[in-house]
């Protein structure tokens, strides 16, 4: 089939081939078609349930290059999220591994207090391939030995096929108050598991609070005595907007507050 454009006769089936065969040659060299590539995969989102806490204990005295959690039990495909802290003045490299040696780890960018020496802390999470029944989280600090090192890890299960990060809001850092608080975020979905976290000095009462107004479902600290972070979380049925996640401390003192969030479809 022939079609005269500007004088030129061009042969529509062979133009047509070309067209559709550009991109196939563009992959074929290396290059990644990024708006074909990315599409997240549509339908109905899946249902979230909160799984367990597990945590390396009450702050320890002396310097370690390592913390690890207690064990607890992993299904393959569960969201894993831990909060790593120590007292390191700089943002030192820490690193994260796991018994079922899942190996997509994720990490957000730490954050250092310097407020009181408090330290550094930093996220990090897994969407699980790899389950144990005895699962511990180890992270370590490549850097040097540190003062305070703690680690605490939350699991949840998902209906749907995979998961997604969503909010992530820059941590909000205090040089001293009782009320922790994270800075403001919103979410995008309405079937979401929202993580509030707080860290601090060790030998404090810490009180779950609220995240969005609403009361939090369940709390963590990591050790029932000398404790120095806690966690929370809701599960939401609406999206949010502007929310904050809220705890309160015995003591007045320097503190990190994070949250972060995630669904599946």
């Amino acid at each position: 089939m022939f079609k005269e454009v500007a004088g030129l006769n061009i042969d529509m089936s062979k133009f047509l081939l070309a067209i559709f065969a550009f991109p196939l040659l563009l992959l074929g060299q290396g290059t990644i078609l990024a708006p074909l590539m990315q599409q997240k995969p549509s339908g109905a989102l899946g249902t979230i349930t909160f799984g367990t806490s597990a945590g390396s204990g009450a702050e320890p005295s002396g310097a370690n290059s390592t913390a690890t959690t207690s064990a607890f039990s992993l299904t393959a495909g569960q969201l894993l999220v831990c909060l790593a802290r120590n007292a390191a003045q700089t943002a030192d490299s820490l690193t994260v591994s796991d018994l079922a040696n899942n190996t997509n780890w994720q990490s957000e960018t730490a954050v250092v207090n310097t407020n009181g020496s408090l330290g550094m802390s930093q996220i990090f999470y897994s969407f699980t391939t790899n389950g144990n029944a005895s699962e511990t989280v180890t992270v370590t600090d490549n850097t040097a030995s540190q003062d305070y090192f703690t680690l605490s890890c939350a699991t949840a299960s998902k209906s749907g096929s995979s998961w997604y990060l969503d909010a992530y809001p820059t941590p909000n850092t205090s040089a001293g108050s009782t009320t922790p608080t994270t800075n403001s975020f919103s979410t995008v979905q309405t079937k979401e598991i929202i993580f509030a976290w707080a860290n601090g000095y060790g030998g404090q009462t810490w009180t779950a609070g609220t995240i969005g107004g609403t009361s939090a479902t369940g709390s963590w600290t990591n050790g029932s005595g000398n404790a120095d972070q806690m966690g929370e979380y809701i599960i939401t049925t609406t999206a949010q907007s502007g929310i904050t996640g809220t705890f309160s401390t015995s003591g007045n003192h320097p503190w990190v507050a994070y949250a972060i969030s995630f669904y599946n479809q």
